[in-house]
């Protein structure tokens, strides 16, 4: 584990690659880590969910940036990380590591 402690400009680095990403299509997201589980969950609060579900082709570039970012270790082929879209509160989406990447 660990992985964290040795970055702590981490969540700064997440949110400036998942705006650039999404071409600051939404504004800075929440970045958490979780130490124990080595984990990096990023929330994104957005207005009305579109009916369709975020653009695959945003989903898949958002997914290459945090690949590319946050290390994978001896266990997970990818880092881990997840992308949470929520509007009011509730969960309408989601982004995990190994999506674009099977």
């Amino acid at each position: 584990m660990g992985t964290f402690t040795s970055q702590p400009e981490l969540p700064e680095k997440v949110a400036t690659a998942f705006v650039e990403a999404t071409a600051a299509l939404w504004s800075f997201p929440q970045v958490e880590l979780y130490e124990k589980e080595a984990l990096v969950m990023v929330t994104v609060e957005t207005q009305s969910p579109d009916s369709q579900g975020i653009d695959p082709a945003l989903k898949q570039s958002v997914a290459k940036a945090l690949n590319q970012l946050i290390p994978a270790d001896s266990e997970h082929r990818f880092g881990l990380w997840m992308v949470v879209f929520c509007c009011e509160g509730h969960v309408y989406e989601t982004i995990h590591p190994s999506e674009f990447n099977d």
